[in-house]
Order: C-alpha cells, then sequence, then structure tokens
C-alpha cells in the first residue's frame, strides 16, 4: 500500500506516496473470571472480568527492502464485559451466544472485542464453537498512535475440566479478519461460576 502521508516509525521515515508493506503478528492470551448473574434452563447472562495480553511484533519496510524498522511489544490490558449463551433445544448439545468486553481510557484510547457464535457441545467438557469477531484497538502516546480494527469469521475448541458450575475451561481460537491477510491467533482460560 502507497502512504498517503510521511510518518515516522522506530526512528525511519516513511515519505508519502512510498510503498509500504506491513506485517502484524499479534497472539491474544485471554485469563478471566465470568459470573452468570442470570441463569434460566434455556440460557444465561453473565459478567465477565478479563486480562487480555498482546504479544506481537509489527513490521513495515520499503517496497525495495532499504528501509526495514521492526518492534515488539507486550501489552496486558484489563477488560468488563458481557456474556451470554441460549439453548435451543433442551439437550443442551447447540446454543447461540455472543460476549463483548472492553476498556474505554478516555483521549488515549479504546480497546473492544466482541464476538457471536454458535457452540456445538458433543461431550459435556469439549465445545466447538464457529461465529464472527470484531476487534476494535484505538490508541495514541505522544507521536505514535495506533488505530486496528479487524473483523471477520472464527473457530474455537474449548475443553472444561469441570462440566459443572464452577468450572475450569481452556480454548485456542483462530480468526480471520476481512479484507486482509491477517490470521488472529488466541487463547484463553476462564473460571466460569
Amino acid at each position: 500500500r502507497n502512504v498517503t502521508q510521511t510518518f515516522t516509525f522506530q526512528g525511519q521515515p516513511f515519505t508519502a506516496g512510498q510503498r509500504v508493506i506491513t506485517d502484524l503478528d499479534v497472539k491474544i492470551l485471554r485469563a478471566g473470571y465470568e459470573f452468570d448473574f442470570f441463569k434460566t434452563p434455556v440460557g444465561y447472562l453473565g459478567f465477565l472480568l478479563e486480562v487480555h495480553y498482546f504479544d506481537g511484533e509489527a513490521r513495515l519496510r520499503d517496497s525495495g527492502g532499504a528501509q526495514d524498522r521492526t518492534v515488539d511489544f507486550r501489552v496486558p490490558v484489563p477488560v468488563v464485559g458481557l456474556a451470554f449463551r441460549t439453548y435451543p433445544t433442551i439437550t443442551r448439545v447447540v446454543s447461540f451466544g455472543g460476549e463483548l468486553v472492553g476498556l474505554y481510557a478516555g483521549e488515549t484510547g479504546h480497546y473492544l472485542d466482541g464476538e457471536v457464535s454458535i457452540t456445538v457441545s458433543p461431550f459435556p467438557f469439549v465445545e466447538f464453537t464457529g461465529g464472527y469477531r470484531v476487534i476494535d484497538l484505538e490508541g495514541e502516546e505522544g507521536d505514535d498512535s495506533l488505530d486496528l480494527f479487524l473483523h471477520g469469521p472464527f473457530a474455537s475448541v474449548t475443553l472444561c475440566v469441570s462440566t459443572g458450575i464452577p468450572a475450569l475451561c481452556a480454548s485456542s481460537t483462530i480468526a480471520r479478519s476481512v479484507g486482509s491477510s491477517m490470521l488472529v491467533m488466541s487463547g484463553a482460560v476462564a473460571y466460569r461460576h
């Protein structure tokens, strides 16, 4: 993509009109607690308290390879939000759900992570989930800024240590961002109560 305005990344200037290749590799690790404050036989609504830990690398280079800069980053982000799940059948093998978590930091920026999904649980301790996920991250510090909007389908596998409530569960997710070649991988550990 050609740069529309001149900017500096890791001390290297990139000028307007210059072709710049961008690589972003991000892993998101999630750990959290879910408390279901409204429960019925057909579903629940719960409160989420999580930490999303970003471990990544951003790389910018010109098309000729003369200018090449990389920055590694590791950032923990505390988030709060809501989760819901509804079971259309009494067997609870199939469910529909969603969650939205985020952090608002005033003029510094914001982070939102939301999804809607369908889950199939062939066994009480295993869940296969597919859905659509949106990640919106915007931040600013001094002259540096970040504006990242990813959205697209995802697939996830979850294993739970116990089948009742409370339960300790771990999952691994892979998501494809629409309109780019970006692949987002995340892992989560949650205590459901």
